[in-house]
């Protein structure tokens, strides 16, 4: 008896040959842009987030897109180089300051304050091993000298990523310059993007994306990066030691949703104990108004419209600065932010696209 070959459905192979290499080539493209990913995502956050602005200018000069797109970048290069190269400039010095006088065998630390010693719950361990670190610093070195080492490390690695992390914002800021100046472009193809994935919703989503990711940038992370920069400028003219650090340590809690007030309250005791009275009252009055000046400051910037718990930008932040350093920071609030609004609009139980107005 012959037996006939085994027919094949042809065209189900060819589809099935066709989406292999349609994922292999993704993901070919995804591992040659994963090491700019984040920064491109940042730059598409800043361009916009400074979209109204740039559209005005615009109009103002006439319609010369490079122009005005070239103002936005020189503008925004000098509102992060410049602080960002004092705070990273004055880490480095700070680290290498301790690191010679470590090994010269001439670091020495004051002694602690005695409100120290009155702080809740850390207060006491924190003034024993002070004094004990102030009278015998060579004894408290060899005790915790594991802990000591490790921690070095990691200052060393980080003080290097710092570094890096700066230029990371300077590249998002020219990706950010590019994307205005071919806004009109890139709104059509986020459009075009959302029409395909959400079919007629597909408008409804990219508004309410352009809104919270605006929303987000302004309100948490502009209003982080204005204290941040109102506390250093206490630190480095209230000739506050390891100024650097701490402007970086407040931005991180300020992005966080914690606030400055870890970071001063402890700056102030440091100032009324070390400073002239006239000295320590100037600084302590700004840092006490830097504090408390989100509560304006964010009304002012928050847009209109469903706010984002307090919650997903606490979780966005820790785990995009997890996930890819001080640049994650940032990113991971709003995106994660981003993906809570979609969600939240995706499942709403009338069908309707939940809106920011």
């Amino acid at each position: 008896m012959t037996q006939h070959p085994r027919s094949y459905d042809t065209p189900t192979i060819d589809t099935f040959i066709r989406i292999l290499l349609l994922i292999g080539l993704f993901t070919w493209c995804s591992l040659i842009l994963a090491p700019f990913i984040f920064i491109v995502i940042w730059g598409m956050i800043i361009a916009v987030t400074t979209f109204p602005v740039y559209e005005k200018l615009n109009v103002a000069l006439g319609n010369r897109n490079r122009l005005s797109a070239l103002i936005v970048l020189i503008t925004g290069l000098a509102m992060i180089g410049i602080p960002g190269y004092f705070v990273v400039s004055n880490v480095v010095k700070t680290a290498t300051e301790l690191k010679h006088a470590f090994d010269a065998g001439t670091l020495t630390i004051p002694h602690p304050p005695d409100e120290v010693e009155t702080w809740p719950i850390i207060g006491k361990t924190v003034h024993e091993i002070w004094s004990l670190a102030s009278n015998n610093l060579g004894e408290v070195l060899t005790k915790y000298e594991t802990r000591i080492m490790s921690g070095a490390t990691w200052v060393a690695g980080f003080v290097g990523r710092l570094g890096l992390d700066l230029l990371k914002f300077i590249f998002s800021i020219i990706v950010a310059a590019l994307l205005l100046m071919y806004s009109e472009k890139a709104r059509n193809l986020s459009h075009a993007f959302f029409h395909k994935l959400m079919g007629n919703r597909g408008p409804s989503f990219a508004a309410i994306a352009e809104k919270t990711i605006r929303n987000v940038a302004r309100g948490i992370i502009g209003v982080a990066f204005i204290q941040a920069a109102a506390a250093g400028i206490g630190f480095f003219l209230g000739d506050i030691p390891f100024a650097g650090p701490l402007t970086l340590i407040c931005l991180i809690l300020c992005i966080i949703q914690i606030g400055v007030g870890i970071v001063v309250i402890p700056v102030i005791i440091y100032a009324f104990s070390t400073f002239t009275t006239t000295h320590a009252v100037l600084l302590s009055s700004w840092l006490i108004l830097i504090t408390f000046s989100d509560n304006i400051l964010k009304p002012i910037f928050l847009s209109k419209g469903a706010p984002v718990p307090t919650l997903i930008i606490f979780l966005g932040s820790i785990g995009g600065f997890l996930l890819s350093g001080l640049i994650g920071l940032f990113t991971g609030a709003v995106i994660l932010a981003l993906g809570y609004r979609l969600f939240m609009s995706w499942i709403a139980t009338d069908g309707t696209i939940q809106s920011e107005d």
